[in-house]
């Protein structure tokens, strides 16, 4: 069974994340919302870097970190990790600070 669940994980890493881009991504009480271009970085030298590991959830409204929780890492304190994140004001830089994090470049 572990087996299984080695190779599951393995296909998913390699296809990647499915990317929610609604055009109307529900509000919060501020009128801020989350968007599509969350899932682009643009890099000093311009170029284009997509965030295979940010992953929306429209049930919950958050983001969360997919490689968190597809291998449960538990012991960061990164609000992408369990509970995910829907801070809207400081989205942005929490996703710069979550990718220099060492269990997030061990798990990608």
């Amino acid at each position: 069974m572990e087996e299984y669940y080695t190779n599951l994980r393995g296909l998913l890493v390699k296809n990647g994340t499915i990317k929610i881009n609604y055009i109307d991504f529900p509000k919060d009480i501020h009128s801020r919302h989350f968007s599509s271009l969350n899932y682009i970085q643009i890099l000093s030298n311009g170029e284009k870097y997509k965030k295979r590991w940010l992953i929306y959830c429209r049930d919950l409204d958050k983001v969360f970190c997919f490689y968190y929780k597809l291998f449960n890492i538990i012991s960061c304190t990164s609000k992408l990790t369990n509970k995910g994140s829907n801070d809207r004001r400081n989205l942005s830089t929490k996703l710069k600070i979550h990718e220099y994090l060492v269990w997030h470049f061990i798990c990608s």
